[in-house]
């Protein structure tokens, strides 16, 4: 991202992921429950203990509180990692 003077912003799910850090860590939240448990699932018993439990709840508040903005549309943190991922690829690519 650097070597192409792209902003980590670009990458970044909603507020109040200040940098891509911080979605990053909501990335590996979702995908620990998904590779672990089939998916995310507030509540559950298997996943309430888990250190990524807490980023994924509030990344799901979050986008639920959002509402009617994302309506119809993906999780937008879930967006950012393929708009990532599709950057980085098409940069090797080319």
């Amino acid at each position: 991202m650097i070597k192409r003077h792209l902003a980590q912003s670009s990458f970044c799910g909603p507020q109040p992921a200040e940098d891509l850090w911080q979605t990053t860590a909501v990335w590996y939240a979702f995908r620990n429950a998904t590779a672990h448990y089939g998916g995310f699932r507030p509540g559950s018993p298997l996943q309430v203990g888990q250190r990524w439990y807490q980023t994924a709840l509030d990344a799901r508040t979050l986008v639920d509180a959002m509402g009617s903005a994302y309506e119809g549309r993906r999780n937008p943190y879930l967006g950012a990692i393929q708009r990532a991922a599709e950057f980085v690829l098409h940069g090797e690519l080319n």
